[in-house]
Formats: structure tokens, sequence, C-alpha cells
């Protein structure tokens, strides 16, 4: 095991520790990036909506996709206005937490 340490503080102080085999191997922060929707969780596409197609252009809360987790049916809709420049899912397909489904170029 590497000797990797952690700095940690906050108002009331500084601490360093040394870094778990589980913290090494975690997934990095990626940061949202607003034109990508993806999956908040892992779950089934069960229906795209008629406005979520390639060159089509939509407005903020325009329903885009349903998609079915633990027995829930979640409409995904668009959080920015623009131009669907890739739909990545399709209706049936099984995503796992994280993945791609529609990308948006704000206009």
């Amino acid at each position: 095991m590497s000797n990797e340490t952690i700095k940690i503080s906050n108002e009331n102080g500084e601490w360093e520790t040394l870094a778990t085999k589980k913290w090494q191997k975690r997934k990095t922060y990626t940061p949202n990036i607003p034109g990508e929707i993806r999956a908040a969780m892992p779950g089934t596409i069960v229906s795209i909506e008629a406005e979520c197609k390639e060159k089509a252009t939509i407005k903020a809360g325009t329903p885009l996709l349903v998609l079915e987790a633990m027995k829930m049916h979640n409409t995904i809709a668009a959080p920015i206005s623009g131009l669907i420049t890739k739909v990545c899912a399709s209706t049936g397909e099984r995503v796992s937490k994280g993945a791609l489904l529609v990308e948006i170029s704000p206009n």
C-alpha cells in the first residue's frame, strides 16, 4: 500500500490522514456539463419522446425520455434550451448510472 496522505481542513483546523485502498481506487469526480444529460441511476429506457431527435430545437423543461428504475418511471427533461446534437439511448436499452443519454448544444 502506498503512503499517500490526504489533507483535510475546515474552520476548526487541519488534519492529515493516510488514504485507504478504497479511497485510492475511487472514481474521480467529473463536473456536470450542462449540455450532457446522463442517467442519475441505473435503469431501462422505457420511451423516447417525439421531440427527442437529433437536430431538433428544444426548450428547457421539454420531456426527452422516460427511465424506469426500481419499478418507477422517471421523466428526464432538458435542463437547457438548445439543439439536440446526439441521442445516445434507445428504447429498451439498459443504462448504467452516469451513462450519457442525450447531448444538447446550447443556443
